[in-house]
């Protein structure tokens, strides 16, 4: 849990303002920053208001609004040595973002502060796995309509196609989570040394804490029901499972004969021409590579939160990305475990998927 500093809380806030820190840690050079450490949505203009130990800054003079309601940029950057929670920013949500948040699919809108192509300024992501519209505790149920919701059972056994069919039909905007996005999450944990947990241990996490379990399944656990540190961001708002339960299909991002495939600007999948050896397949990541796009999270040269992730490839063929690791995978699941293995035929109880819905002005 994140915990603020007791002399940057102001005495005043506005009816319905959400508070938070700063999304990114100061590097002392940052200027622009965005909001999302609760992902209830986009700030109304005029509403946002940010303050330095307690003191409040000035709108227009310190700090700059965007029209996107996600970034705004301070006129001097905060100093290297200081701490994120030693500011405090507060905003009042856009209702319509409100009911996004809150509505039958419960979805977390995170900003693209790493500012990569395909994915806008930001994206709704589902806070649970896919689960079928009329899921329950108990059953899988039959429903065509992926929802995102808590404590059910969560839709699996369906290869990439049919997942893609399935979160598309929602409606315009909705997809499958892209590579990029998942990336954008995942560096953002790393960036404040959060590594969450998750049903990695048939059931268990790795210090023994049980999820619900999936009575459909044995080993597997209904969606979002481990404690908070299976949250991205360790608060009960945040996006569960990402870790662990059930491995997910991602999109954007893939190795075709051995060649590394990721999506250019307008989703087309493109040739990177990166082609060679990765280590051995099913362990933890370890050929550390100085050509690897950023996106390959962690497989890239530099990266020391790489830690025991494991890497799963096949050189021949089309094999499209998984994320996340299931409940057998132990130490090798987490935020970095990278599937390029399967072919988008396969499908298993051990697989699913998870919505994501584009950000619309």
């Amino acid at each position: 849990m994140i915990t603020l500093k007791v002399n940057n809380f102001p005495t005043f806030f506005a009816d319905g303002m959400i508070t938070e820190p700063l999304f990114l840690k100061p590097n002392g050079t940052r200027m622009r920053y965005p909001i999302g450490w609760h992902g209830k949505g986009r700030y109304e203009a005029g509403t946002l208001r940010v303050w330095k130990d307690g003191a409040r800054l000035i709108p227009g003079v310190d700090y700059l609004e965007e029209a996107n309601g996600l970034f705004f940029t301070f006129s001097t950057p905060p100093g290297a040595g200081e701490d994120y929670r030693e500011y405090l920013v507060g905003f009042v949500p856009r209702a319509a973002d409100l009911a996004i948040a809150n509505g039958t699919d419960e979805m977390f809108l995170f900003p693209n502060w790493m500012g990569s192509t395909w994915i806008g300024d930001g994206f709704w992501i589902g806070r649970h796995l896919a689960s079928k519209a009329d899921a329950t505790d108990a059953s899988e149920g039959s429903s065509t309509t992926p929802t995102s919701r808590r404590g059910v059972v969560p839709w699996c056994s369906v290869d990439y196609n049919a997942a893609v069919v399935a979160v598309t039909g929602k409606g315009a905007g909705w997809h499958l989570v892209r590579n990029r996005e998942w990336v954008n999450i995942a560096l953002w944990c790393a960036h404040h040394d959060i590594f969450p947990t998750g049903n990695s241990v048939s059931g268990v996490d790795g210090m023994g804490v049980a999820h619900a379990p999936d009575p459909t399944v044995a080993g597997r656990a209904l969606t979002s029901t481990g404690p908070v540190t299976s949250s991205h961001n360790l608060m009960p708002d945040g996006i569960f499972d990402l870790v662990g339960n059930v491995s997910e299909w991602i999109d954007g991002l893939q190795l075709v004969n051995n060649v590394i495939y990721t999506a250019s600007a307008d989703g087309t999948m493109t040739s990177t021409g990166i082609t060679g050896s990765f280590g051995t397949s099913a362990n933890p990541i370890s050929a550390m590579r100085t050509d690897m796009p950023e996106e390959l999270y962690p497989a890239s040269s530099g990266d020391v939160r790489k830690g025991g992730d494991g890497f799963w490839f096949a050189t021949t063929d089309t094999r499209q990305a998984i994320r996340g690791g299931a409940w057998s995978y132990g130490p090798l699941g987490g935020l970095g475990a990278l599937i390029l293995g399967s072919a988008r035929s396969a499908s298993s109880t051990s697989g699913g998927f998870r919505p994501a819905l584009s950000l619309t002005v």
